[in-house]
């Protein structure tokens, strides 16, 4: 956990205890902040329901002057994760090229081609929190 300030640690361990996605979604806005994509930097980021059907548990979206950057499905545990990629690629389809699926143990990150219309997100990469985090930090940044 190289290079990780302790608020962000502290988030993380809540996160890694698994019993509440509020703690994966504190973990999130913290990530954020890390990789300034958040509203000191020209950011907005709104915690959002599902665009298409039912009720995300809780999803981030990160815009910049109205063009869509990210956006974020939040999981208590990976167990969770099968109907978070559904969840995710609703998402996505509404125009945001890449989707981070994530909870305290492990993130997916999804990229999504907006030029093809039958295009579907595809895995790109996958990080173990505990010590890849600021790895996925890092690529947040660059984005």
């Amino acid at each position: 956990m190289e290079n990780l300030n302790n608020a962000i640690i502290n988030l993380l361990n809540r996160s890694l205890s698994g019993d509440r996605e509020s703690a994966v979604t504190a973990l999130v806005y913290g990530m954020l902040s890390e990789a300034k994509k958040d509203y000191l930097h020209g950011y907005l980021i709104e915690s959002v329901r599902h665009i298409n059907g039912g009720v995300a548990d809780v999803a981030v979206e990160v815009t910049l002057d109205e063009r869509k950057i990210l956006v974020i499905e939040c999981k208590i545990n990976s167990k969770s994760f099968k109907k978070g990629k559904i969840q995710l690629s609703n998402h996505m389809t509404n125009g945001y090229p890449v989707g981070i699926l994530i909870c305290g143990e492990i993130t997916e990150v999804y990229s999504l081609d907006l030029e093809d219309d039958n295009a579907i997100p595809i895995l790109i990469d996958t990080y173990t929190n505990h010590s890849q985090l600021h790895e996925l930090i890092e690529y947040i940044r660059n984005l």
